[in-house]
């Protein structure tokens, strides 16, 4: 018996071959863009894990332009109070000046040191001894701290004054500092 194919088992056959044609075509395809798809979500997270961490610096920003104008200001400042010309008469003038104003009768020296050049700054080291009672110690070092010029205590000594129990005998080396790159001598 001889098995013929009439055209509507044709059709059939053909129509179900180009079903299970489209379908394998739709699902490799369908197998390639999942595959796309999910390049593309890796991508996107790290995208987004990238943008996170941009947003969380960015927000460090205004704080950091607002520590930045603050430093300025601060240079600015201690710029200010350190000066371009190393006049040790002044200095030393300012010292007596202080003292004078707190009612400090006996300086028993001012004696300024070497001046030592260093990288962007000069040192001038001067030592001070006076004679005082402890509140004008104490005053005398906040109108340091108050000096138009920028000075560092470098150590303080007090002794008892032997003659006058009430009284104290200061020994006080300070450096005071001087820019080098616009020092006028």
């Amino acid at each position: 018996m001889s098995f013929k194919f009439t055209t509507k088992i044709k059709l059939s056959i053909m129509a179900a071959v180009i079903v299970l044609s489209l379908a394998s075509a739709y699902f490799s395809l369908f197998r390639k863009q999942l595959k796309q798809l999910s390049s593309l979500q890796t991508q996107l997270r790290a995208m987004e894990t990238s943008f996170a961490k941009i947003k969380k610096d960015e927000s460090y920003v205004p704080r950091l332009e607002k520590e930045i104008i603050d430093n300025k200001q601060k240079i600015s400042l201690i710029k200010k109070r350190i000066p371009t010309d190393l006049s040790v008469a002044e200095l030393v003038q300012s010292l007596a000046q202080i003292g004078a104003k707190l009612g400090i009768k006996e300086y028993t020296s001012l004696v300024p040191g070497e001046i030592m050049a260093l990288d962007k700054y000069i040192m001038v080291p001067v030592r001070v001894t006076f004679h005082c009672e402890y509140p004008q110690l104490i005053e005398y070092l906040k109108e340091l701290e108050k000096m138009e010029r920028l000075a560092r205590i470098d150590g303080i000594r007090i002794r008892t004054n032997e003659q006058d129990p009430e009284e104290i005998i200061i020994e006080l080396p300070l450096t005071a500092f001087s820019l080098l790159e616009q020092a006028k001598k």
